[in-house]
């Protein structure tokens, strides 16, 4: 039995971003409820000249996840719109 696990108000969980391909993606990324509303959560860890790890926090609209095949498979085809009395033969 699949259960939908709800985040109570003022917590959230936050995971390795394992999909990081560049510099600007998070290094962490996760959900947060944030007075009552999901919200996302992204973090980047930086370090100082003294190499003391500090985090940078954004904290955004929740976005809904796109499978990844409808991104390559682009805008639906549209039919053309032609009649037989178009055709030359």
């Amino acid at each position: 039995m699949e259960t939908k696990y709800e985040k109570k108000v003022n917590t959230g969980s936050i995971f390795r971003n394992d999909y990081k391909r560049q510099d600007s993606h998070p290094d962490y990324k996760g959900e947060v409820n944030i007075h009552g509303e999901l919200m996302d959560i992204a973090l980047w860890e930086n370090k100082t000249k003294k190499g003391n790890v500090w985090f940078g926090v954004r904290v955004s609209e929740k976005r809904e996840a796109k499978p990844l095949m409808d991104e390559l498979q682009g805008p639906p085809y549209a039919k053309p719109d032609i009649s037989d009395s178009d055709v030359p033969f």
